[in-house]
């Protein structure tokens, strides 16, 4: 389970910079 919970931890991030990046880029 401390994976999975890894890995969606990493995806909110990845999310988290993707929508930081459009912000500052719009």
């Amino acid at each position: 389970m401390a994976e999975l919970v890894q890995v969606t931890d990493a995806v909110h991030l990845a999310r988290g910079d993707a929508v930081n990046w459009t912000l500052v880029n719009h």
